[in-house]
């Protein structure tokens, strides 16, 4: 973006029908925590990749992209990700780091 461009142009660039311009404006650091926050649920996964990560994302709705699965992987980058909420999900994820995979469905072990 311009830089001197004004707050209202991001905006209206975050609802462009065009993802090439919709991600431009999603990387833009004047972008409102609100817009941000609604982009991450845009249907172009460059879009919500940018989304998820911005630090415009306020914690408590970073969050609740962390728990969305469709947004998770991508919100887990943002650098603005609380330390407790880190904690959390190294806890719970240590035990699954040793586990077996599951089975997949379909498949009955090895063929010899």
């Amino acid at each position: 973006m311009d830089p001197a461009s004004d707050d209202a142009l991001v905006e209206r660039f975050s609802r462009d029908p065009h993802e090439i311009v919709r991600r431009a404006a999603d990387d833009d650091p004047r972008l409102p925590p609100g817009t941000a926050v609604g982009l991450a649920t845009d249907p172009d996964m460059g879009v919500r990749r940018r989304a998820g990560a911005n630090p415009a994302v306020p914690p408590g709705e970073l969050v609740t992209l962390l728990l969305t699965p469709h947004s998770a992987e991508l919100a887990v980058r943002n650098p603005l990700l609380p330390v407790p909420v880190m904690h959390r999900m190294v806890t719970v994820a240590a035990p699954l780091v040793d586990a077996p995979p599951p089975p997949r469905p379909g498949c009955r072990g090895d063929r010899a």
